[in-house]
């Protein structure tokens, strides 16, 4: 008796243990696999001999571009720079531009001899291109190396990410001009946090000044994906309005509190949205004029799904998280080395699980 009690002990544990984990598995599953893609297409780079590289955006079936298709080159360009082995990642702006200039779209890339003339006015030996393809619940990614040279493709790579709402979201917003979102089939978030409040549609905002410390009350100079930071900024300390016992350190009246719902003085205190949104928010463009970036941060302590990014050049060169509470606290970043150069800042919260947020405030140049 006493073995048989022992063992259905045992079973319930481990679906005890299940239930806890796989909610956080598409995450880890985005991230490993983004690193598979790039470890492979590396090392097929190494195999080449080839020493300069250019990753472009991937592109849907069709050859449009989605937010999805950026994101994901972005991801693999950062790798291959952080993980090079005798190659140049080249800037994927630099990149752009020549696309732009020669008027060809990304699908005009598989011509053999576009690949060449892009080749040899960017300097590159190899283009990493590819399509992302939404399959039920996950995404194909198929990249390909192709030999500038010769046209040839010299290498290849596919796995599959897992549809989680902000993939979804991401893949479903068209750029480049477009204005219609990519055709994909919705399907609504599946949230497990409390009501939130309608999200009354502000007052468009012409381009320019970035607000840095959100005294302003809005985003302006911040694009978002996603439903994250859909209710951001967050108005006073709704923390401790909530008896949460971690102040939130914030400056000034605003700051981006990734777990709150308190848009306004007038929103009731103590409302949140909870850890289920997920989504990014990424700064428009800004020139490196300074020694250092440093700014408040808080909320969710897994850099894999919750953190901070700098940006130089389309490369993520700087990463900060949490440390698991809603109490900021500041940090800075070494920024000499790219002074002069074009940068973002990106916010990425890709988890609904426990401390699935990430708090922001008051970046400061110095």
């Amino acid at each position: 008796m006493n073995k048989c009690f022992e063992g259905c002990r045992r079973i319930l544990y481990s679906l005890i243990a299940l239930v806890v984990i796989c909610p956080a598995l598409p995450a880890v599953s985005y991230e490993r696999e983004i690193a598979n893609l790039s470890s492979i297409l590396s090392a097929e780079i190494v195999k080449s001999g080839k020493k300069s590289i250019a990753v472009v955006d991937f592109t849907d079936l069709q050859g449009r571009v989605n937010e999805l298709g950026r994101f994901i080159a972005e991801e693999i360009s950062g790798n291959l720079t952080s993980h090079s082995q005798g190659f140049d990642v080249l800037d994927r702006n630099h990149m752009k531009r020549i696309i732009e200039e020669q008027k060809l779209s990304l699908s005009g890339l598989m011509d053999p001899s576009a690949i060449k003339k892009i080749g040899k006015l960017a300097g590159t030996d190899v283009i990493i291109t590819g399509t992302i393809t939404p399959f039920g619940d996950s995404i194909r990614v198929s990249c390909k190396a192709i030999d500038t040279e010769t046209g040839k493709v010299t290498g290849s790579a596919r796995g599959d990410i897992a549809k989680t709402v902000t993939i979804a979201d991401l893949l479903k917003l068209g750029i480049s001009g477009d204005s219609q979102p990519a055709a994909v089939p919705d399907r609504p978030a599946k949230r497990t946090d409390r009501a939130v409040s309608p999200v009354v549609e502000r007052k468009r905002i012409a381009p320019g000044k970035i607000t840095w410390d959100f005294e302003t009350g809005d985003l302006r100079g911040w694009q978002s994906t996603g439903t994250a930071f859909n209710t951001q900024p967050t108005y006073g300390d709704n923390p401790t309005a909530r008896h949460r016992g971690q102040p939130s350190n914030h400056q000034g009246d605003y700051w981006i509190g990734g777990y709150e719902n308190r848009h306004s003085p007038t929103d009731q205190p103590g409302r949140i949205q909870g850890d289920g949104p997920q989504g990014t928010l990424t700064s428009d463009p800004f020139m490196i004029n300074n020694s250092n970036i440093s700014f408040l941060i808080g909320g969710g302590c897994d850099i894999n799904t919750e953190r901070i990014e700098l940006m130089v050049n389309g490369q993520v060169v700087q990463k900060a998280t949490g440390r698991c509470t809603e109490t900021m606290e500041r940090i800075t970043w070494d920024v000499t080395d790219y002074q002069g150069q074009n940068a973002q800042i990106r916010l990425i919260d890709f988890s609904s699980g426990g401390w699935g947020h990430i708090n922001f405030d008051d970046v400061r140049f110095r």
